[in-house]
């Protein structure tokens, strides 16, 4: 395949992500108000996602290459309406297992299109999955954070700090997509991922914490950690030997 065009596919979806980040921060800024009920900031935060994921509705319903993606997007719709309905912690998370499998169809499908059709003509349509992908894993990491606080509201302290850092190896190179739990003395539980960067970034109540990160091929790494006003963190993994 022509390298020109894997690279320029490659800064698409740079440029996606550097959108999602805004449109991450303005969903908080917008919605997340926890003087309001947390279930009624859900239904708003999942209307919206869904309006990007009708995005790939869009797409000509004729066009074989996009088929699949359009069968992904349209599972992640019914996950997100049966959701609305949802009443305990443990159905929004198998919503999340669900929807993360639907998620990684997607990541994988996006690679594939990218090996077969030149960006000269579907640049626009790549950037639209790629933010249909970005949005859904938003969406993700904002269903678990408000069906936790939804749970435990007097637990739950109106004071937020913004928890952000890094995923490396023992090379100090990142690693992408690791899976980050945070566990409350209180016994709440708090799911995140690193983006495709190696980077976290997401808000916590202020306390103390025991943190496990996991990623593929690597041993998990925990420690307990206390969250502090612009509090940064950096996880070092160790690879598995073969």
């Amino acid at each position: 395949m022509n390298r020109e065009v894997t690279s320029r596919s490659q800064e698409i979806i740079q440029e996606a992500c550097t959108d999602i980040t805004k449109e991450i921060e303005k969903i908080f800024q917008e919605f997340v108000d926890f003087d309001v009920s947390p279930n009624a900031n859900f239904f708003i935060i999942s209307e919206e996602i869904e309006k990007i994921l009708d995005s790939i509705d869009r797409i000509d319903s004729q066009d074989f290459f996009f088929q699949e993606e359009k069968k992904i997007g349209q599972n992640l719709k019914k996950i997100v309406h049966s959701c609305h309905n949802h009443s305990s912690q443990k159905e929004l998370t198998d919503a999340y297992s669900q929807a993360r499998i639907e998620l990684v169809r997607l990541q994988n499908a996006i690679t594939k299109i990218t090996e077969r059709v030149s960006l000269q003509k579907k640049k626009k349509s790549y950037k639209i999955f790629a933010l249909s992908f970005l949005l859904g894993i938003c969406f993700l990491s904002l269903l678990l954070f408000i069906a936790n606080i939804s749970h435990k509201p007097t637990a739950f302290s109106k004071t937020v700090w913004t928890v952000q850092g890094e995923i490396v190896d023992e090379n100090s190179k990142t690693i992408s997509q690791s899976d980050i739990v945070f566990r409350s003395r209180e016994g709440e539980i708090y799911i995140f991922q690193s983006d495709f960067n190696g980077k976290f970034h997401f808000t916590l109540p202020p306390g103390n914490y025991y943190a496990i990160v996991q990623a593929e091929g690597f041993f998990s790494c925990q420690k307990e950690i206390s969250v502090q006003k612009n509090e940064k963190i950096r996880f070092v993994l160790y690879q598995k030997t073969k």
